[in-house]
């Protein structure tokens, strides 16, 4: 239970998937479905259907029974040139053929298994090579989610989080701040619905394509345009949103948040904490907070799906008393939760709240936070409780 409360990522994605997969076959061969064991097949014609080799096949004892499979399903791996010579020998092959009871039509065959499990394996490439792909992606997740767990154990080198780029501009205060908007969420939102589009479009086509409405080269060219839309909608939006977001001016809440909370806010706060800033900053967390030479900069608000609803404050280390910090996890089964906040009290009495985004690792910046000189207690427990 433990192992899917904190991998219910990769089992959703699974889900989906196996659904699409499911719904795929269904629409394909339907759920009426007989076999016929062991019949003598003629194969009597080849015939190219778009970049699809077709095979016509009759039945021995009765040449009016006869249907078009995939040379593919038929023969596998057979070279055109033999399948040619059994056409021209008049030879007979054994195979199992599956039938629609309600269509009457041949849905597949298979040259052993007799099973409905064969005959999706045998007969629908989707089936055949989906499970691989999902298999392969599972490996990656796991993969990178261990990667990751490795990478936050190991020793923090704070150098890394040194800002000082020889563009000047990219320190003006608006573009810092825009280092704070978190856009993860908002991605995944517009990403994963443009996705369920795109997948329920891509039912539609294989159902159109099951009854014979397309060719399989109308199938895929279809399947390929889908794939572009849902591709550059997103983009689209997503580029739009950060263009967005980047031209926000966000000086107006600096000061508004400075009036309500801090002491000694001067006509030139704004010019001081761009002189600051100019210096070049010893810690810039993306999302999280931004540490100057003489400020803490973050957001009041926590991770939203709005970008927009950053509401940034710059906290001088001189007027920080004491540093209090709650870290605890919380889990249902479906979702585990991370709880990361610091509390910044103030000398003049006030506590400015900052919820922190650090993923699993707030000893990050706990670390950072050690240059304020101040002291820095945790209080999780009574905040938990």
């Amino acid at each position: 239970m433990n192992f899917i409360k904190k991998n219910y990522e990769i089992f959703i994605v699974n889900f989906i998937f196996l659904g699409f997969i499911v719904i795929t076959l269904l629409a394909q061969f339907g759920v009426h479905i007989r076999v016929d064991k062991s019949v003598d097949l003629v194969p009597v014609k080849l015939e190219y259907r778009g970049a699809t080799r077709y095979i016509k096949l009759e039945y021995e004892d009765n040449e009016q029974k006869s249907f078009w499979m995939p040379v593919s399903v038929v023969f596998g791996r057979n070279s055109e040139h033999e399948i040619k010579d059994i056409i021209y020998d008049g030879d007979s092959i054994t195979r199992n053929v599956f039938i629609n009871t309600r269509s009457h039509k041949v849905i597949g065959v298979t040259k052993s298994s007799k099973s409905i499990l064969s005959l999706y394996y045998n007969n629908s490439k989707m089936f055949r090579y989906g499970l691989l792909i999902l298999l392969i992606g599972d490996i990656f997740i796991v993969m990178m989610k261990s990667i990751q767990t490795k990478k936050g154990k190991k020793m923090i080198d704070m150098s890394q989080y040194r800002y000082a780029p020889e563009d000047k501009g990219a320190l003006e205060l608006n573009e810092i701040i825009f280092q704070l908007r978190e856009f993860r969420g908002l991605n995944f939102l517009i990403i994963l619905i443009c996705t369920m589009m795109g997948i329920i479009y891509s039912f539609a086509l294989v159902a159109i394509y099951s009854t014979g409405g397309i060719t399989g080269l109308g199938l895929g060219i279809g399947i390929v345009i889908i794939c572009i839309i849902f591709v550059m909608i997103p983009l689209g939006i997503i580029v739009l949103v950060r263009k967005k977001a980047k031209k926000k001016d966000e000086k107006n809440k600096i000061i508004k948040n400075a009036n309500t909370y801090l002491s000694n806010v001067g006509e030139d706060f704004l010019e001081q904490l761009q002189a600051d800033l100019n210096k070049g900053l010893p810690f810039m967390k993306k999302h999280n907070l931004i540490i100057s030479d003489r400020y803490i900069i973050g957001s009041l608000t926590g991770v939203t799906l709005n970008p927009m609803a950053l509401d940034p404050i710059a906290i001088p280390k001189e007027q920080i008393r004491e540093i209090a910090y709650v870290y605890y996890t919380w889990a249902t089964l479906r979702y585990r939760f991370i709880v990361q906040k610091v509390y910044f009290r103030l000398k003049n009495g006030k506590e400015i709240m900052l919820p922190v985004n650090d993923r699993y690792n707030i000893g990050l910046t706990l670390k950072a936070l050690e240059d304020c000189r101040v002291p820095i207690i945790d209080i999780t427990p009574e905040k938990k409780n």
